[in-house]
């Protein structure tokens, strides 16, 4: 099995980050979203997140990922 490291190194990516964040914004709530898009970090090793959003397909879009670099949650009814 290949290492996190080694499958994103240098390049963006889209992570799962399981449900929908929300928060309170001027006393509305706001959909934050569940995909993060994250970038390597220039200068030094590892990724930050660049955006949050709800749409997985969109993000992809914006920043050229491709699907190989979407790593999404599978839920248990897809793992049995």
């Amino acid at each position: 099995m290949e290492k996190w490291e080694d499958l994103f190194a240098g390049k963006l990516f889209i992570t799962d980050i399981g449900e929908s964040l929300h928060t309170v914004v001027n006393g509305k709530e706001v959909d934050l979203g569940r995909y993060a898009v994250f970038s390597p970090n220039k200068g030094h090793p590892g990724h930050q997140a660049i955006e949050v959003g709800s749409d997985v397909k969109l993000l992809a879009q914006k920043y050229g990922i491709t699907e190989e670099r979407i790593c999404v949650l599978a839920s248990r009814e897809e793992v049995k």
